[in-house]
Parts: C-alpha cells; structure tokens; sequence
C-alpha cells in the first residue's frame, strides 16, 4: 500500500493543475468581459463629455446674446454695476467670477442681472453703484414682470 501515498499526492497535482488551468481561464474570460465593459463605459463617457461640452456652447451663447440685451437696456435707463463682497459670495455658494450686478431702473422697477467678470468690458460705460444704492430684494419672476410691463415710447 505504499505506493498509493504517491500516486494520490500525483492524482491531487494533477487535480490542482487542471483546477488551476480552468480558473485562469474562467478568469482570462472574466478580464475580457471587463476589458469590453470598460471600452463601452469609456464610449459612453466620451459621448456624455461631448454633450456636456455642447450644453456649455448652447449656454455661452444664450449668455452673450443676453449680456447685449442687458447692456442695451443699460444704456437706456439709469444703471450702475454692484459687487459682492468675497466674503458674501463664499457664504452664499456662489462662484467668484459671477460677483458683479447690472442694476437697472426700468420705469417699472429695479431689474438686476449677475455677470462674469470677464463680461466686464460690455459695461465700461456704467459707474459703480454708490453705497447707498439698495437691491430691492426682486426675484427672477418679478425682474421679468417689470421688464414685460414696460410700455413702448411715443
């Protein structure tokens, strides 16, 4: 009977060997499958990038068309150019480069509009607004109200 020690010791390398073989080839299954996986998700990624990029384009350009709007009005009707204070941007959650204001006295009421820094030089022509000037506290909806209640010139 001693011969069966090593012929179970060689029947069991044999066993593990094939185990072995069969779980690295489930396994090299495994990392194709993931390989395609990743390939799809980087596809999708590019794509979602794409238009995301897109979105930002449609977005700079509804704001260009809206900033010529607003400066228009401004060199209409008296207006100035507030700021907020870094400190008040912080607080709020605001980003830096939208710490400037527009503020417009239409004959209906005060109408305001938050602008980039960069889109400063569309408003050279206005003045800082005095310390004494006060923002109203009018929402979106209100500014819109007041601008579609203005009434044309004679």
């Amino acid at each position: 009977m001693a011969w069966i020690a090593p012929w179970l010791r060689k029947l069991t390398k044999g066993m593990e060997r094939e185990m072995a073989e069969e779980k690295a080839m489930l396994l090299e299954g495994e990392l194709r499958i993931a390989r395609e996986e990743i390939t799809v998700l980087e596809v999708q990624l590019d794509g979602a990038k794409w238009k995301r990029d897109e979105i930002k384009k449609r977005a700079a350009g509804a704001y260009e068309e809206r900033n010529l709007l607003v400066c228009a009005l401004s060199k209409l009707f008296p207006s100035c150019l507030g700021q907020h204070t870094e400190q008040e941007m912080l607080k709020r959650g605001w980003d830096k480069n939208w710490g400037w204001v527009v503020y417009i006295e239409l004959p209906t009421g005060q109408a305001s509009w938050h602008i980039r820094t960069d889109e400063l030089e569309l408003f050279e022509h206005l003045e800082v607004c005095g310390s004494s000037y006060v923002y109203d506290g009018h929402t979106t909806e209100e500014k819109y109200r007041r601008l579609d209640a203005i009434q044309p010139s004679e």
